[in-house]
């Protein structure tokens, strides 16, 4: 089940840059799975894996929403959370966020999961879009 919520955060982990392609290694991208995943370790979960086309796939439509400002989830098989913030937002924000958040959580600790993908879009117009998706 994929839902989304509005989340109020701060502090400063994006780069100003947001035209570059993620991937898997992009420094946000890396905290945001490890993070995910220590929730998943902890309730003996195996952790995700980051795949690389689910990363593009989901910074595709976080940079969708920043441009449009539409913030809405895409339709597809797949899990997704997301999250808007009016500015920068750690990673530990967000995943902490996710985490009270019952459906957010669900799709975090998802048993069926096995690919993590994270893509983010960020301008100090419009602020921070996240978009975290399982499969």
């Amino acid at each position: 089940m994929a839902v989304g919520t509005i989340m109020a955060s701060a502090l400063i982990t994006f780069s100003a840059q947001t035209a570059h392609a993620h991937d898997c290694s992009d420094e946000y991208v890396v905290n945001i799975v490890k993070l995910t995943n220590e929730q998943r370790v902890a309730k003996g979960l195996s952790p995700l894996e980051c795949d690389e086309e689910l990363t593009r796939q989901s910074h595709e439509w976080a940079e969708h929403m920043r441009q449009t400002g539409e913030f809405e989830h895409a339709e597809g098989d797949f899990a997704e959370n997301i999250a808007w913030n009016s500015r920068r937002a750690s990673a530990d924000a967000i995943v902490e966020n996710w985490v009270k958040s019952p459906a957010h959580r669900n799709n975090i600790l998802d048993a069926g999961a096995a690919l993590i993908g994270v893509g983010w879009s960020y301008s100090e117009k419009v602020g921070a879009y996240v978009v975290q998706r399982f499969l």
